[in-house]
């Protein structure tokens, strides 16, 4: 059975996990209306930042203030019930 847990909008990251270890994607999307995506493979990506650590810091950062917005979101639901 599918949920609903999250709703993303513009520029929002899908499958942030496969980023951090175990290196699993833990998420599916469906989309409600017609969705442009850009798809990168993760271990190209920390690749990527593992040469250029600048851009794996500015990415990370994104990645930590998203999932902080997401944590708050949660919370808030949590409070509600």
């Amino acid at each position: 059975e599918l949920r609903t847990v999250d709703t993303l909008v513009d520029g929002d990251l899908l499958m942030w996990s496969a980023l951090v270890e175990p290196y699993k994607a833990t998420a599916q999307a469906t989309t409600t209306k017609e969705t442009h995506l850009a798809k990168i493979k993760a271990d190209k990506l920390r690749a990527l930042c593992e040469e250029d650590p600048m851009l794996g810091y500015r990415l990370m950062t994104q990645v930590a203030k998203m999932l902080a917005n997401r944590l708050e979101g949660a919370r808030v639901q949590l409070a509600v019930v």
